[in-house]
């Protein structure tokens, strides 16, 4: 049946209406366009699939990537880089209302950057013909990097593997991980070649080391302009005491260490930590602590503080750990979150807890994607 694509929603799907007015969620479609569907059957929501496009919409344009719709990567490269930040935009909001049961929402700002090239971390498959690439959307088929390379990488991690590309024997299935610093290329699992067990990073004037495994930011253009966001909503002074949970190999609390009083950071990665602990030794920060600790688990207490920031991985926090979190009574907590759905529940119970969402930005980490990135700031009312 021939509908009209009216938005983009959550998970990166195009929402159209069938001739009963039923939702059905389709891949690829962009606000604007009338297409052509076939759908499954289901008493709610369906979900259906484009047949042709019959008239594209305005916000569409042609993908740069020959393998685009194929290859599980990206969501977005057949719509105009700006719509695509308006539809994120779109999705935190309906995410903070929907899930957060909030009726007024701060004024959403978005920071963006180079939609191309930024991704400084991959994990590539091969197979037994030595074809690398990435996993086919909803598929563990293998669709193999273009011979330009792949759209979104750091330019040197493609150049690296058109290198390699020739030179290794791969001669079983696996995968491989690579990253860049600032200075070179990083690797791990590529058969017949050293492993590197460090990655070496500059930011914020800081140098830092974090495992080849652990994690960092894969936005090479946004990480300082992302800690500058945390920075102004932590508004750091010279007597805080502040709390940096989740805290990786350090690089938001040692960033902001010399403009507060004391950083004590907590990492459930004891390879994190101590990575974390190197780097602040190495860079002349002696008001840093870190530890390990299991958030998840059946954390009891924290010590004092006046100012927080989390930084959980896409599942968000636990209600037990907002309850401790509470119970230290922080002036500010300021929360940076891969996921905009668990951001927005953990924000409901904050709420419940005694604690607003004042400000709100949404940072564009993964161009091209369905993902999103982001920052708010929580005081108390």
């Amino acid at each position: 049946m021939e509908t009209r694509i009216e938005k983009i929603v959550h998970g990166g799907y195009g929402l159209c209406r069938l001739e009963d007015g039923k939702v059905c969620l389709v891949r690829y479609g962009v606000p604007g366009d009338v297409v052509d569907i076939e759908y499954g059957e289901g008493k709610g929501t369906v979900f259906g699939w484009i047949k042709t496009v019959v008239r594209p919409s305005e916000k569409r344009t042609e993908p740069p990537c020959p393998v685009f719709m194929r290859c599980g990567g990206c969501d977005f490269q057949h719509v105009k880089y700006e719509y695509e930040l308006e539809a994120k935009r779109g999705i935190v909001k309906e995410d903070l209302k929907r899930l957060g049961g909030l009726d007024r929402i701060p004024e959403l700002k978005i920071l963006s950057s180079n939609p191309y090239g930024y991704r400084n971390h991959a994990q590539i498959s091969f197979d037994r013909r030595g074809v690398f690439g990435f996993f086919a959307r909803d598929s563990h088929g293998l669709i193999q990097i273009p011979d330009e390379g792949c759209a979104i990488l750091d330019p040197r991690i493609n150049d690296f593997l058109k290198k390699i590309r020739d030179r290794v024997q791969f001669n079983r299935r696996g995968s491989f991980r690579i990253r860049t610093g600032f200075d070179r290329v990083y690797k791990k699992g590529i058969p017949g070649v050293d492993d590197d067990k460090y990655c070496i990073h500059k930011v914020c004037g800081l140098t830092l080391r974090t495992g080849i495994d652990d994690f960092f930011q894969i936005n090479r253009y946004l990480i300082e302009d992302w800690i500058e966001v945390i920075r102004n909503y932590i508004e750091p002074e010279k007597n805080d005491i502040l709390l940096d949970l989740f805290c990786g190999s350090g690089v938001i609390g040692l960033a902001i260490a010399r403009e507060v009083g004391r950083v004590m950071g907590i990492e459930g990665n004891g390879r994190a930590v101590k990575n974390a602990r190197y780097n602040s030794q190495q860079n002349g920060i002696g008001n840093a602590s870190f530890s390990r600790a299991d958030l998840y688990g059946s954390v009891r207490d924290l010590e004092e503080c006046n100012k927080v920031i989390v930084n959980p991985p896409r599942a968000g926090l636990t209600e037990g750990l907002i309850d401790v979190l509470v119970e230290i009574n922080p002036q500010i907590i300021v929360y940076s979150s891969c996921d905009s759905s668990t951001f927005s529940r953990d924000i409901k119970y904050f709420l419940t807890r005694g604690y607003m969402l004042s400000d709100a930005t949404v940072v564009d980490m993964f161009p091209r994607t369905r993902h999103v990135e982001v920052v708010g700031k929580l005081v108390r009312f």
